[in-house]
């Protein structure tokens, strides 16, 4: 096992592929936010982590400390740990968007 200031040394080494794959992450979460915040979700859908037919404000709450807190556990992460959490991120957002979609939430501009 390695010592934590060697983890935290590697975690300082960030590349300009960490911030193409955070900037993926992030614009994945804010996707999955805004399908989430289409009337039709919120009146007509469960959701898995914040209950049943959740309210807007419980859902802007959720997805704004997601926002906020990928990015710090990005970068507390050493490289190879950091590269796995935002590829499957940007997988899972994409995954889940999806069956949103497939459910009927989409994003209208």
């Amino acid at each position: 096992m390695k010592c934590l200031p060697c983890l935290m040394a590697a975690a300082l080494v960030w590349t300009p592929a960490d911030t193409g794959w955070e900037i993926g992450s992030e614009l994945g979460i804010l996707h999955e936010w805004a399908q989430m915040t289409t009337g039709n979700y919120v009146h007509g859908f469960d959701e898995e982590v914040l209950g049943g037919h959740p309210q807007r404000r419980s859902i802007n709450a959720y997805f704004g400390a997601w926002m906020l807190a990928h990015p710090l556990i990005s970068f507390a992460l050493p490289a190879p740990y950091r590269r796995f959490w935002q590829v499957g991120t940007v997988g899972f957002e994409i995954v889940v968007s999806r069956r949103n979609a497939q459910l009927g939430c989409r994003v209208h501009f």
